[in-house]
This record gives structure tokens, C-alpha cells and sequence, in this order.
């Protein structure tokens, strides 16, 4: 997969700026907020895969996804610093594809970062969209911070397609996973570090 080699290229451009945590995620160019300026977790084993994923899913769990988790079970990439019009500073990811958490959040070591656990994630749609749409990321359209827009795979005809949470409308399409976030990430390599917003 062409986005495998894209992250493959952000790691290799912050080779010199990481820390790499006890359960193997990567935090490339960290800070303060935000916590990094890409956080990317290690690759699930097919094992664990197929035992958490595949044979849980209801329908048939998408090839191309499991290719990409067994390689990074999920990222947040392009953290920015936002500050909004009361003072306030927080931190956003600009781009998050879901993975498969391996600790309980109420057990989980304070620095052991995990992704945001697809299985959980997927369970939130509006009532329109169909089942067989699997929910694996969600993104920052067009630096609109008024709205999160997620990503849904198609398990029966293949495609990504994308919709504002909440909504049903159909706000972007791809081919495939892989133009997806291969779009996405070229899109959000320009983005800059902080951002005003009216909140």
C-alpha cells in the first residue's frame, strides 16, 4: 500500500525528534500540546487481528484494512495546537484511523498511548448510514474545526466514503482505502502548526 510508504517517509523526515513508548508507539516531534506532531501505533499480529477484528466483525472484515493494521494499528497524524477566542489552547489531530486498543483504558499506563478502538468507534453513526459501512477514522475537512467528518468503509462495495458526524450526506468519496488516506495525508502535510478558531 502507497500509505504505508508515506508514513514510512514521516518517520524516516523525524528520525531525530521521536520518542518511542514501552508498548511501541511512536511520537514524532513531540511537545507539550500538542503531545506530538504524529503519534503511530504498532502493528497488531495477524493473530490478534483475526482473533479481535476479523472473526468478531459482522460482515467480512476489509482486506485492505487489516493489511494496513497489521502495519500500524492506527495513527493520529498532523497534531495542531489550536487557540480559541476565550484564551483556551487545546490539541487536535487532523487525521485519526481507528486500531484495535491491546490495554483497558482504566489500566493503562500514563505514557502507553493506544489508538481509538475501532469497535467502539464504529458503534456511532447516524441512523441513515448502513451497517455494512464500517467506521475506521475520522478526519478535519477543509481545517473546518466546526465539524469532525468521519470515514466509513464500504464492506460490500469497497469504496470510503465520508460524512460529517452525525449526518448522512455523503461529503467525500475514494476509490479505496489507500487513495484515502494517501489523499489525506498530502492534503494535510501543508497544515500548519496552530490554528485560531471560534468556539
Amino acid at each position: 500500500m502507497e500509505i504505508t510508504r508515506k508514513i514510512r517517509n514521516i518517520i524516516e523526515e523525524n528520525k531525530n525528534d521521536y520518542v518511542l513508548q514501552e508498548n511501541g508507539t511512536l511520537l514524532l516531534n513531540p511537545g507539550r500540546i500538542p503531545k506530538c506532531r504524529h503519534m503511530i501505533f504498532k502493528g497488531l499480529t495477524t493473530g490478534v487481528l483475526h482473533e479481535y477484528l476479523i472473526a468478531e466483525y459482522r460482515d467480512a472484515f476489509p482486506d485492505e484494512l487489516s493489511a494496513f493494521l497489521t502495519q500500524y494499528n492506527g495513527c493520529n497524524l498532523y497534531w495542531v495546537k489550536l487557540h480559541t477566542n476565550d484564551g483556551m489552547s487545546f490539541a487536535q489531530s487532523l487525521l485519526s484511523v481507528y486500531g484495535l486498543p491491546m490495554t483497558s483504558p482504566h489500566s493503562r499506563p500514563k505514557n502507553q498511548d493506544e489508538p481509538f478502538d475501532i469497535r467502539v468507534e464504529d458503534l456511532g453513526r447516524h441512523d441513515n448510514i448502513s451497517t455494512h459501512w464500517l467506521k475506521l477514522g475520522s478526519y478535519i475537512r477543509d481545517y473546518d474545526f466546526d465539524y469532525t467528518t468521519e470515514l466509513f468503509f464500504d464492506t460490500k462495495g469497497k469504496k470510503v466514503f465520508a460524512c460529517h458526524k452525525n449526518e448522512d450526506r455523503i461529503v467525500d468519496c475514494w476509490e479505496s482505502l489507500d487513495e484515502c488516506l494517501c489523499n489525506l495525508v498530502d492534503f494535510f502535510s501543508g497544515a500548519s502548526l496552530e490554528y485560531e478558531v471560534n468556539l
